[in-house]
């Protein structure tokens, strides 16, 4: 047990109570009697002791309290969204019973409690424990347990003490619930699920794909001769080729992204996507990275195939909403995401951003001119926070929150459009086209850069 706070022994209300009485009747005898009576001495005296006895039980308990354990434990996987089943476990493992004490988990501002209870008071019987059970639905990212606290008292409530025990499993990540692959973006054949497989386009490779007829200018080196002795009709043969695509994404963790309520904020949606992404890129056998950029720069690193996947979740998982301004500019992530990709490697690279003012805009422009002299793509995708609030509202309400927002939207449109006329291409994007436009776009490009 590791105490992360202690308070000291307080007195409680019921302390100042008696104390209250004892004054009372000091001064109702000196005014009444004039002085006072043994039985009023004998009752303080009374009273003194029994505060003393209810204090050295208390100390006795204190003395025990590092011997007490919290263990929390998680019956389902952190995943945002869903109900998690939570179960603490507090045993003490003293020889002394500690009568009144009062137990409370304290669990993240933003988790929310669905059912059971995280609090409760009970005596600790000498080697038992007690069991909170209570479900809690998670928010995506990294977030931090407070830890178990513990209220002891004596047995007349007469003096408690505080503490704040460490389980060892306090800062906990929320995986996020990928969003669902939208029908008519289907996954391609591969050998192996969400392995290496490959993609496989027409080109000059070493595994025959088909024949077609013979076009003036095609290579005769490909001409199918025996096709021409059995149907005197020339065809030439085509073959296939593996297409690996390399793909970087790089979420902005900015104050406009994390902004909105709860469950329907741009980077929750964009976190959803990506892992979207990321399993239907890598179920192509394709390369991808995925990089946070937040006050503390997180990236899954550069790879593929299903291990892969892991580390993108586990890098999505460790956004944190309290958190400060990032450290490292657009550009410095770039450039060293460009420092991990093998060289001459042509790159996707899909910006998930927010633009708040012009000096970002700029920076951006001069990224993609760089990534252009190198031969890469780069793309901006827009979340506009506004559609992604309005899915909170219905009827009257939508349209009212639309025509109040309308120049925060006209600001995005603008900004979107000063890029395209810069050169980048830029897409602004709602929640319900975020994952399927994405998706899209990337396969477009696919055929530009494999």
């Amino acid at each position: 047990m590791t105490k992360l706070e202690e308070t000291g022994v307080k007195a409680t209300s019921r302390f100042l109570g008696l104390i209250f009485i004892m004054g009372l009747l000091v001064s109702l005898e000196i005014i009444f009697h004039r002085k006072i009576s043994d039985f009023t001495i004998y009752t303080i005296a009374g009273i003194i002791g029994y505060m003393m006895a209810m204090r050295i039980v208390l100390e006795l308990s204190l003395r025990q309290a590092y011997l007490i354990k919290a263990e929390r434990i998680f019956l389902d996987p952190l995943i945002e969204g869903t109900n998690v089943r939570t179960r603490l476990v507090i045993r003490n493992n003293g020889p002394i019973p500690i009568f009144y004490v009062t137990v409370n988990d304290l669990y993240p501002e933003l988790f929310r409690k669905v059912s059971g209870h995280s609090r409760t008071t009970c005596m600790l019987i000498p080697k038992s424990s007690v069991e909170l059970n209570y479900v809690v639905k998670p928010v995506l990212g990294k977030h931090r347990y407070s830890g178990v606290e513990l209220v002891i008292r004596d047995p007349a409530g007469l003096f408690n003490y505080r503490l704040v025990l460490k389980t060892g499993h306090d800062i906990v990540k929320v995986k996020p619930k990928s969003l669902p692959i939208p029908k008519g973006i289907a996954y391609p054949i591969t050998s192996r699920s969400l392995g290496l497989g490959r993609s496989r386009i027409r080109g000059i490779g070493q595994e025959f794909m088909s024949l077609r007829e013979y076009v003036p200018g095609d290579d005769y080196r490909f001409i199918d001769w025996k096709s021409y002795a059995r149907l005197h009709k020339l065809y030439v043969k085509e073959f296939e080729k593996e297409a690996s695509l390399s793909l970087v994404i790089i979420i902005d963790t900015s104050r406009e992204m994390m902004k909105g309520l709860m469950g329907t904020t741009a980077i929750e949606h964009v976190a959803r996507a990506t892992a979207g992404i990321a399993k239907n890129v890598l179920h192509r056998g394709d390369w991808i990275s995925v990089t946070i950029r937040s006050s503390k720069n997180i990236s899954s690193g550069y790879g593929r195939g299903r291990y892969h996947l892991h580390r993108i979740l586990e890098a999505i998982s460790s956004i944190e909403w309290q958190d400060g301004e990032p450290r490292s500019s657009l550009g410095e992530i770039i450039f060293d995401e460009i420092r991990r990709i093998p060289r001459r490697t042509k790159t996707i690279f899909i910006l998930f951003t927010i633009l708040e003012n012009e000096e970002q805009a700029e920076e951006i422009i001069s990224i993609a001119n760089i990534l252009r002299q190198q031969r890469h793509i780069f793309m901006v995708i827009q979340p506009v926070p506004e559609l992604f609030e309005i899915k909170k509202f219905k009827g009257a309400e939508a349209g009212l929150y639309l025509a109040l927002m309308r120049e925060r939207i006209k600001r995005a449109r603008k900004f979107s459009e000063y890029l395209v006329r810069n050169g980048v291409r830029t897409v602004n994007v709602g929640p319900d086209d975020l994952l399927p436009m994405t998706l899209k776009l990337i396969d477009s490009l696919r055929s530009g850069v494999v």
